[in-house]
C-alpha cells in the first residue's frame, strides 16, 4: 500500500503546482494568497496519507481465507482513533465460532472492509448442541425424535406419536432469508416505514414487514435476545410452525406465510389484540360484540383440538386473550409455541395419553391440574377458556383483586382448592339472552375434574347454537350495552 499512498501524495502536489503557476502571472495575486494556498496543499497531502493509512491498516487485517478475518469487537471499534478506522452500519451479520465451545459473536466477513457489531451475548455451545447440528446437515427430512428437549412421555413408553406430523418439521427458510429489515429509517412516518417492531411475546419480539409490492403489511416474529438458542427453544418454534400448518383450514386460526428455526412469518392483525380490546380500546365492546368473541373464542379452540376429526392431538397450554386477535372482524388464535403434542396411548383403548408438564405455570389463566402439577390434556384449554369468558363478562382478570393484594401463590391455592373468581350479582341475574349462555359456558369450563370437564366442541357446540337462537328470535338488545366494570359481590 505504500506506493498507493506515495501516488497518490504525487497527484495533489503535481495538481497543486499546475494551479499554483496558472495563478503566478497574474498580477492581482497577493503573496499571503499563494502562502495559504501551499498550506492549503500541504494538508490535503496529509489528508490522503491518513486516508490511506485507515484503508491500509483495515486490509491488512482482513481475512486470509474464507473461514474468517480478524474478531472485532465493538469496544475496540468506538475506542480506536477516527484516523484508523470507522464504525459501520452493515445489512448483514456473521457469526463464528472459536476453538473451544462459544459462539464468540461476529467477525468481519471475507471481501469486506466493514466491521460488523458483536452479539450482545455469548450463546455456550454445547455437545448435545453440536449434535442437534449435525442431525440437520442430513438431506432426509427431520425428524425430532432424537432432537426434542420437552419429552412429556419420557417417562411413557406405551405413548407413541399420533401422526407424523408430530415428530417432523417443514421449515421454508428461502421465505424468511429474502425478507428485506433493512429499512428500519425513522425519517419515514413510523406507519409506512418498511419494517417496524410492533409488539413482543415471551419468546419473540414480532416485527411489521412489508411483502414484495412495498405496501402489503406481514409480520415477522423473531426469537428474543434474552432467550437461549437451545434445543428446547428451537422444538417449541417448531412446533408452533406445525400447528399453524395444520390448521391452515380453519378461519379461527391465524396464516404462517413461512417458518425457519426461531423465526416465522405470518398475516397481520390489523385489529389487535382482545386484551386491548377488552380493557385499552376508548370503545369498549357492546353486549354483542362481547358474545361474538365469546363465541369465536370457543370455535378457535374447537378447531384446535378437533381438526383431524380424531381424537384431540394438540394442547395450546397458553390460553389467555392476548393470544386472539382481531382479522376481518374474525377473533383468531395464535402464539403455541408452548402447546404439546398428544400422544396415542398403544396398549389400550384410552385415547391419548394425559401428560406431566414440569414448567412453571404461573399467572391467572390455568387450570387446577397446571397449578398442581398433576396429569394434563387438552382440557386445560378448555378450563382457560371460562377464564376467557369471565374476562370478557366482568371485564377484569379472574381472580384480580387477590392477584395484586397476594400475587400469584394466592391465586393458585384458590383455584387448587376449587374456588372460582366472583362475579357480579348484575351479570348473574341479567335477563340478556348472550350473558345467560356465556355464564353457562364459564360453567362448563369451570368443572373442578378435568375428565368431566366439557370439550371444546361442545363449549363451541352450545354457543353457537345459542347465538342461532338469538338471531332466529331477533331479541331486542338489552339496556346494558357495555357490561359493567363493577365487580360486587
Amino acid at each position: 500500500h505504500t506506493p498507493t499512498r506515495r501516488r497518490a501524495v504525487i497527484r495533489v502536489i503535481v495538481a497543486g503546482l499546475d494551479c499554483l503557476l496558472a495563478m503566478i502571472p497574474s498580477s492581482n495575486v497577493e503573496p499571503i494568497t499563494i502562502f495559504f494556498y501551499l498550506v492549503a496543499v500541504y494538508a490535503a497531502c496529509s489528508f490522503v496519507l491518513i486516508i490511506s493509512s485507515s484503508e491500509s491498516s483495515a486490509s491488512s487485517n482482513g481475512p486470509a481465507d474464507g473461514h474468517g478475518g480478524e474478531r472485532v469487537y465493538l469496544s475496540k471499534i468506538l475506542k480506536r482513533g477516527r484516523d484508523e478506522t470507522k464504525v459501520g452500519f452493515p445489512r448483514l451479520f456473521g457469526y463464528y465460532f472459536d476453538d473451544e465451545e462459544k459462539i464468540v459473536g461476529a467477525r468481519r466477513l471475507p471481501a469486506e472492509s466493514t466491521f460488523y457489531y458483536p452479539s450482545k451475548r455469548e450463546v455456550r455451545w454445547t455437545e448435545s448442541d453440536e449434535k442437534g447440528r449435525k442431525l440437520l446437515l442430513n438431506s432426509v427430512p427431520f425428524t425430532n425424535e432424537d432432537h426434542r428437549a420437552l419429552k412429556p412421555y419420557q417417562d411413557a413408553p406405551e405413548c407413541v406419536p399420533m401422526h407424523e406430523w408430530q415428530i417432523s418439521s417443514f421449515p421454508a427458510c428461502n421465505d424468511i432469508h429474502q425478507v428485506d429489515l433493512s429499512d428500519l429509517s425513522h425519517r419515514r412516518n413510523k406507519l409506512h416505514r418498511q419494517v417496524r417492531i410492533i409488539a413482543n411475546g415471551y419468546f419473540r419480539d414480532v416485527w411489521a414487514i412489508r411483502d414484495y409490492d412495498g405496501l402489503t403489511l406481514q409480520v415477522l416474529k423473531t426469537l428474543r435476545y434474552s432467550h437461549e438458542y437451545d434445543e428446547w427453544n428451537f422444538d417449541r418454534h417448531r412446533m408452533d410452525a406445525i400447528v399453524y400448518e395444520r390448521l391452515t383450514s380453519s378461519p379461527h386460526i391465524m396464516s404462517i406465510y413461512g417458518y425457519c428455526g426461531h423465526s416465522a412469518l405470518f398475516e397481520h392483525a390489523p385489529g389487535g389484540d382482545m386484551t386491548d380490546a377488552l380493557f385499552e380500546s376508548d370503545e369498549q365492546p357492546t353486549l354483542k360484540e362481547r358474545f361474538v368473541m365469546a363465541v369465536q373464542v370457543a370455535q378457535a379452540i374447537s378447531d384446535l383440538h378437533n381438526f383431524n376429526n380424531k381424537v384431540p392431538a394438540i394442547v395450546h397450554a397458553d390460553i389467555m386473550t392476548n393470544q386472539f386477535v382481531l382479522v376481518d372482524g374474525i377473533w383468531k388464535l395464535s402464539d403455541f409455541n408452548r402447546c404439546t403434542f398428544l400422544y396415542w396411548n398403544s396398549t389400550s383403548n384410552d385415547g391419548n395419553c394425559p401428560y406431566y408438564y414440569g414448567d412453571y405455570n404461573a399467572w391467572l389463566f390455568r387450570s387446577p391440574e397446571e397449578y398442581s402439577y398433576g396429569l394434563q390434556s387438552e382440557k386445560i384449554d378448555v378450563y382457560s377458556m371460562g377464564n376467557i369468558f369471565y374476562t370478557i363478562l366482568m371485564g377484569k382478570w379472574p381472580f384480580e383483586d387477590l392477584y395484586h393484594k397476594e400475587h400469584t401463590s394466592a391465586v393458585r391455592k384458590q383455584v387448587r382448592d376449587g374456588k372460582r373468581p366472583p362475579m357480579n350479582a348484575h351479570i348473574q341475574r341479567s335477563e340478556d339472552l348472550g350473558i345467560r349462555a356465556m355464564l353457562k359456558a364459564m360453567n362448563m369450563c369451570f368443572v373442578h375434574n378435568w375428565r368431566e370437564r366439557a370439550t371444546a366442541k361442545e363449549v363451541a357446540e352450545f354457543l353457537t347454537s345459542a347465538m342461532k337462537e338469538i338471531e332466529a328470535k331477533e331479541t331486542k338488545p338489552s339496556n346494558d350495552t357495555i357490561i359493567p366494570k363493577s365487580h360486587e359481590g
